[in-house]
């Protein structure tokens, strides 16, 4: 078989071949004994009919077909794997010349893994420092207060709300009923402590469970998510119960009721360690995305349309799941009520996900310049790490699933270790 390849736009590839006529004859001949099989004829024994008169009853074309079938797989896999093409792309076959006792001579156009001309990416790493995290008293005091919260006691009560309850109500945006429609939104928290819009939270001092008030003029903060549809709203909110809540009161004996604390600065010093080690593991994140960005930035490769179009569908499904859990509806209701089309948030989604597919590019380039390889025994004992929380194989299977965390547990120490290679960021 000779071949050739030649590069298109875009990380394409076009393979040309071609089989000589003996080659090609070789695969009419099994063409001929695969289409034979099962066949039927008066006479002779099944899978005994010979060539000749099989070649007959099946007919030319259908051998023919079955042949250049035949040749087209085996040749394309054995140009990809001698030529260490990766595709990315469901090949287009292409038939050139198809004719017994002829040149067999075929196309196949597909998408690749682009090459990726990397610039000095240590130099680059290198000159990217990691931020000193800083713990203030606040940050402790709010990890203290959460314990304390975490350790609450909830108990009806009949009589009305005050500052320290904890409430679950139930309300309704009129003023952005375009958007929302008649789907009510529910939350929960202790009244008092600022968790609602400005003016709600206010208006349910002194309602009972079961209470309700509408026309209650509240406005959305120019940060917040919904401002877009409007500053000014009107809200109609129903209580759903009320509760008295009791926190135990911080002081050492709270700290003694937690585990093997002393008193309070104990568990102080213990809630400083883990807020610095989350802190300082944000500024090793923050860092690792300025790396490969500054990095991608000044590495030239075509970014091949197949790996943005699967990149786009991952976000719009993370992007529909936001939209069910964080709104509480459908999301051709989204479309809708926002008079968007997919077509719209695939446009708007397109910047992110070239940048993510560049980044990805890039990632795995570096990791096959630094010989990046992940063993299976290394996975195997990340895998029984997370085994060992859960209490047995069937919740695990339930919950996360072998397949996938071993999928993850392979990404994640490939990762690990291409950022080590540029720059030991742990």
């Amino acid at each position: 078989m000779k071949s050739s390849l030649s590069k298109l736009p875009e990380s394409q590839l076009e393979i040309l071949a071609e089989f000589s006529p003996e080659e090609f004859n070789a695969f009419y001949d099994k063409a001929v004994l695969l289409l034979s099989n099962g066949l039927k004829i008066d006479g002779f024994r099944e899978g005994k009919i010979p060539k000749e008169i099989a070649t007959q009853r099946l007919g030319e074309e259908k051998i023919l077909t079955q042949a250049a079938e035949m040749a087209v797989h085996d040749g394309y896999e054995k140009i990809i794997s001698e030529s260490k093409i990766e595709p990315i792309s469901r090949p287009e076959i292409g038939i050139k010349k198809l004719a017994k006792s002829n040149p067999f001579v075929f196309s196949v156009k597909v998408a690749t893994m682009p090459d990726v001309v990397l610039p000095d990416y240590k130099k680059i790493a290198a000159e990217v420092g990691i931020k000193t995290a800083i713990i203030s008293s606040k940050d402790i005091e709010e990890s203290l207060k959460w314990l304390q919260k975490s350790r609450g006691k909830f108990t009806a009560k009949n009589g009305p709300a005050e500052k320290g309850d904890f409430v679950a109500i139930e309300y309704w945006l009129s003023g952005l009923n375009d958007f929302f429609g008649s789907n009510n939104q529910k939350d929960n928290f202790i009244l008092g402590e600022g968790g609602l819009f400005p003016g709600l939270e206010d208006s349910l001092a002194g309602m009972t469970a079961g209470g309700e008030k509408d026309k209650i003029q509240i406005s959305i903060p120019e940060n917040h998510p919904l401002r877009k549809f409007g500053k000014n709203v009107e809200v109609k909110v129903r209580v759903v119960s009320v509760q008295k809540a009791e926190f135990p009161e911080i002081n050492d004996q709270f700290a003694l009721s937690l585990g093997n604390f002393k008193d309070l600065d104990a568990l102080k010093k213990e809630l400083e360690k883990g807020i610095l080690l989350d802190k300082n593991q944000e500024e090793v994140i923050a860092a690792r995305s300025e790396i490969v960005e500054k990095i991608s930035k000044e590495s030239v490769c075509e970014i091949p349309l197949p790996l943005i179009d699967s990149q786009q569908k991952k976000m719009l499904e993370r992007m529909k799941a936001d939209i069910q859990n964080s709104l509480k509806m459908s999301y051709d209701d989204y479309l809708e009520k926002t008079g968007k089309t997919e077509k719209d948030i695939l446009t708007a989604i397109l910047p992110q996900a070239e940048r993510s597919v560049k980044n990805s590019l890039v990632l795995r380039e570096i990791g096959k310049k630094e010989n990046i390889a992940v063993s299976e025994k290394e996975i195997e004992e990340e895998v029984n790490k997370t085994l060992k929380r859960y209490s047995s194989q069937e919740e695990f299977e339930k919950k996360v699933g072998l397949d996938k965390m071993i999928e993850y547990v392979r990404e994640y120490l490939w990762t690990e270790k291409v950022f080590k290679s540029i720059k030991n960021l742990t």
